[in-house]
């Protein structure tokens, strides 16, 4: 602007985009400006807690634990957002609307009895995939009003840190785990479960990928 001083218009412009590629480009420390550090504050509207009942003892009480992974829907669930926790909660927060009292527009349901250490939504935002300590992946469908899991993937040997769809499929998945092992999936070859939804094991496997850490 033609108010700004000479030495302001003569320095260079900072922005978190720019700070991005220094670091990541260049190999630079990121510094931000003061001033940009009030944008990341989040407003009491925005901000959840993760409060799950926990049934113990034939009592219902409240446990705080902390969120381990967040994904957002990309197609139907756009503006949704999934946040799993180390309780194994998983919580579908809608953006979209207005934050009350009572979270209406969060729907919450355990999907392991072990920490939740990644997700991943399909193409289509159909299906979602969990991925947990319990050594387990469990695949959801998405597509009506209470989450039915529809899979459960086993076949690691230790904790089960990440896990994604291979794209334009609902039905391969690949994942990686804590004992440095990569694993292919494919659902369409499962066996079914006396609890009513599917058994799945490992499609291929490459062991030692990495060194156990």
């Amino acid at each position: 602007p033609a108010w700004r001083t000479r030495e302001q218009r003569r320095a260079p412009r900072y922005s978190i985009a720019s700070a991005l590629f220094d670091r990541e480009c260049r190999g630079r420390r990121m510094a931000l400006p003061r001033t940009m550090l009030p944008d990341f504050v989040s407003s009491e509207s925005s901000t959840y807690n993760f409060d799950n009942e926990v049934v113990g003892g034939g009592m219902h009480q409240a446990k705080g634990a902390p969120p381990f992974c967040v994904e957002f829907g990309r197609s139907k669930l756009a503006g949704k957002l999934a946040a799993a926790d180390e309780e194994g909660f998983v919580s579908l927060i809608d953006t979209t609307k207005p934050k009350d009292e009572r979270e209406s527009n969060v729907h919450k349901w355990m999907c392991h009895r072990n920490a939740i250490f990644d997700q991943a939504f399909s193409d289509g935002d159909s299906l979602l995939a969990t991925a947990s300590g319990d050594q387990t992946i469990r695949v959801w469908n998405m597509d009506d009003r209470e989450p039915e899991l529809t899979a459960t993937l086993r076949g690691h040997k230790g904790s089960v840190k990440s896990v994604r769809f291979r794209p334009e499929s609902q039905h391969e998945i690949v994942s990686g785990a804590r004992e440095g092992s990569i694993v292919l999936w494919d659902t369409r070859i499962a066996t079914a479960s006396p609890v009513g939804s599917m058994e799945v094991k490992p499609l291929q496997r490459r062991t030692s990928a990495h060194v156990r850490s």
